[in-house]
């Protein structure tokens, strides 16, 4: 009987690490989640920075267009801000996918946070079946 009810208290332990490590995977879905919101930010601000080249382009178009009966240098510089245009846009491109992958994985950590939840559900059902267990113990009287 005594061997029994040590076996529901452990059990009941048991049952007890499982639902920590539920709420550990809960905190490690809401890290996963703040990373994407994180990715999401940097990738505005990417694009804030596309736009503000995008300009600079528009600019150095319009100063090559000015410059064209006086020299070649202008030409130059807008080239070299149309290539600065273009790297902007390949950063944000890239802080897009960032973003994606970010809640890719806070995706992944929610499932093995249900996963992690599960397991508490079927260590209470082993909880209750030892308990149950220890009770049939107990109402068996021997010897006879």
């Amino acid at each position: 009987m005594v061997s029994a009810q040590k076996g529901g208290v452990n059990a009941q332990k048991r049952g007890v690490s499982a639902q920590n490590g539920g709420i550990n995977a809960q905190k490690w879905v809401v890290s996963a989640q703040k990373r994407g919101v994180n990715a999401q930010k940097e990738a505005v601000s990417a694009q804030k920075g596309g736009v503000n080249a995008q300009k600079w382009v528009v600019s150095a178009q319009n100063g090559g267009i000015n410059a064209q009966n006086g020299g070649v240098n202008a030409q130059k510089r807008g080239v070299s801000a149309q290539n600065g245009g273009v790297n902007a846009q390949k950063w944000v491109v890239s802080a897009r996918k960032g973003g994606v992958n970010a809640q890719k994985r806070g995706v992944s950590a929610q499932n093995g946070g249900i996963n992690a939840q599960n397991g508490g559900v079927n260590a209470q059902k082993w909880v209750v079946s030892a308990q149950n267990g220890g009770v049939n113990s107990q109402t068996k009287q021997y010897p006879p």
